[in-house]
């Protein structure tokens, strides 16, 4: 997805899953499991990504006891 704004695309995937979030934390803790975000941006020397985290994204990581791992790619 080509996109400059990493609240868009988290924006995208909180929809994705956000009705199933306390069934992934039953299973996790059921399981002794844990949930990552493995974000892994990637651009080119003459953009400027946005890369920063709303509250709301910050509510799941923290309600899921999540976290988050950054790998930045420059092209």
């Amino acid at each position: 997805m080509d996109e400059w704004d990493l609240k868009v695309i988290l924006d995208d995937l909180r929809s994705m899953f956000s009705d199933k979030i306390s069934e992934i934390k039953s299973i996790c803790d059921q399981h002794d499991g844990s949930v990552i975000f493995d974000i892994v941006p990637s651009f080119s020397t003459d953009s400027k990504p946005a890369l920063y985290f709303d509250n709301d994204f910050l509510d799941i990581v923290h309600y899921l006891n999540a976290t988050i791992q950054i790998d930045m790619y420059v092209e």
